[in-house]
């Protein structure tokens, strides 16, 4: 199980997020179903960690995963010349695991994107991810049985409870960092921080479009 589920701010950004809902009416329709899984939110979200890591399935193709796959985990080499970009090495593998690759494509959405990018092109980009995927297997001479589209969709929104782990809880914290002077250890221990920040107007619209877009996806279904 990821140690990062057991840090205290987990617990708390639901907390935050059903405020947030019942303070803006466009939201607040949204508020029921998640006061209805708040109780048992992390069971959930260790329930979907636990199937993944116990009862590993061939077409969710489990890699080296990053686990926090976002630009500040990034470093950047471009020609001095030319500044053609050159190479990409990523840092800080704290919480990497073997895991199905859909987890940092998930994260990706929500702490890679630009907020524009997540709103207009979020499919987009992940069908140009799958296309790179496939010739790069192709490339190397894979064996295995070759991913599909259809396949990898399905994965992605199989894991809902991490879709609103990262809106709830990590999508705000993103939202902060825009800001200067942010004390992130403050946001992430103290929920009246996160209340009176500046970002929230961002964070709000962002939240706005991305809900009616689960919930056109059936993520708001009881099960």
């Amino acid at each position: 199980m990821p140690k990062f589920l057991e840090e205290v701010f987990i617990g708390t950004g639901i907390t935050f997020f059903l405020e947030l809902l019942d303070k803006e009416p466009e939201l607040r329709k949204y508020k029921p179903y998640f006061e209805s899984i708040k109780g048992d939110f992390l069971q959930g979200l260790k329930k979907e960690w636990t199937q993944m890591r116990q009862n590993p399935k061939p077409d969710q193709y489990y890699v080296l995963c990053h686990g926090d796959f976002h630009l500040r985990n990034m470093m950047f080499k471009h020609n001095k010349q030319t500044g053609v970009f050159e190479d990409c090495m990523l840092l800080d593998f704290q919480i990497c695991s073997i895991s199905p690759l859909t987890i940092d494509l998930i994260f990706s959405i929500y702490m890679l994107m630009e907020p524009q990018q997540r709103w207009d092109h979020w499919e987009d980009l992940l069908k140009h991810y799958f296309s790179v995927l496939v010739d790069t297997l192709k490339k190397i001479g894979y064996k295995g049985e070759m991913p599909t589209e259809d396949g990898l969709w399905q994965r992605l929104h199989q894991q809902k409870y991490y879709h609103f782990l990262l809106i709830s809880t990590f999508l705000p914290l993103m939202w902060a960092l825009r800001e200067d002077g942010t004390d992130f250890g403050d946001l992430l221990q103290n929920n009246e921080k996160r209340r009176n920040c500046s970002f929230l107007e961002g964070y709000v619209k962002d939240v706005t479009i991305l809900l009616p877009r689960l919930d056109q996806l059936g993520y708001f279904k009881q099960t």
